[in-house]
């Protein structure tokens, strides 16, 4: 894995202490790992489309948000972006387009 990546994650590892002393817990990241998959404002096909992600952009899960997983689709906030305008953007990507490095 390259050395960006591996930041990346420990970057979000740390962002999902919350400020808890005396416990830890792990923002799941994923990264994107087709050559695009479309950022919408709904978890459907009819929703707009708000931006475009490209292989390897790094998305943080959002499974605090109601509802977090719907018909496939996982609610994600953008974290790292080939188009830097998406960087910070929420909204509902489908799961399956997304690797899970710490699932491994």
């Amino acid at each position: 894995m390259k050395y960006w990546t591996l930041m990346i994650l420990m970057i979000l590892c740390l962002a999902g202490m919350g400020g808890q002393q005396g416990t830890v817990q792990a923002a799941a990241a994923g990264i994107v790992s087709v050559d695009q998959v479309n950022l919408r404002t709904a978890p459907n096909l009819e929703s707009a489309v708000i931006g475009v992600l490209v292989k390897k952009d790094v998305v943080q899960y959002l499974y605090n948000r109601n509802p977090c997983q719907v018909n496939g689709y996982v609610r994600v906030l953008v974290v790292r972006a080939a188009d830097k305008s998406l960087e910070g953007m929420e909204g509902w990507v489908v799961e399956k387009y997304l690797y899970c490095p710490q699932s491994d």
